[in-house]
């Protein structure tokens, strides 16, 4: 398949296919169902952490340590429509709420909000304090779960206006410090 680290693997529903990002070919390859066909696509000079799509597998999102999201319409050959940045840190997890909602977790533990024209708004929730990870919860609807660098695991809620011009997120629920140092994963019941 290819080489050194991936840091994620998606199936492609729409193409029947796979994505990779990679740290050593400074973007993704897709690789078809069989295993047999690899296609690389450079997009980067650095590492590629996250991608995912959305609901209809329209559109892949991918976030590196470059700074930046890039946003490719999910075609036979992926064509790059957005490159929305810099973040103030590197990306790590991108999360789509819906076609006009994306959120992107740096490795400085803040969360920025992308809109549907592609503006950052940077939500504060977490501060500087690293969320390791944006588990969505599966009992409460529009909460993640967020387990964090200073031992402590936060519930946090998304809002959207009804013009769905104003998103928010606020937090509804932590878990202290357990005294066992830093929490990287939370996998949630049910």
């Amino acid at each position: 398949m290819d080489y050194g680290p991936v840091h994620a693997m998606q199936y492609d529903q729409k193409n029947d296919r796979y994505w990779l990002t990679t740290d050593n070919h400074r973007g993704f390859s897709i690789v078809s169902h069989d295993f047999e066909k690899i296609t690389r696509f450079q997009m980067t000079n650095d590492d590629v952490e996250w991608l995912t799509f959305n609901e209809d597998y329209s559109l892949a999102y991918l976030v590196c340590f470059d700074h930046h999201l890039y946003i490719y319409k999910n075609e036979v050959n992926p064509q790059l429509i957005a490159r929305v940045g810099p973040l103030k840190f590197q990306g790590k997890q991108v999360e789509v709420i819906d076609e006009n909602h994306v959120y992107v977790l740096l490795e400085s533990g803040e969360i920025y909000h992308i809109d549907k024209h592609h503006r950052m708004v940077k939500q504060a929730v977490t501060g500087t304090n690293c969320a390791w990870d944006m588990v969505e919860d599966k009992e409460v609807k529009n909460q993640y779960i967020l387990p964090m660098e200073d031992g402590s695991i936060r519930y946090v809620r998304y809002f959207a206006s009804i013009d769905q011009q104003k998103v928010e997120l606020f937090e509804t629920k932590t878990i202290p410090n357990l005294g066992m140092g830093r929490v990287r994963r939370v996998v949630p019941l049910g």
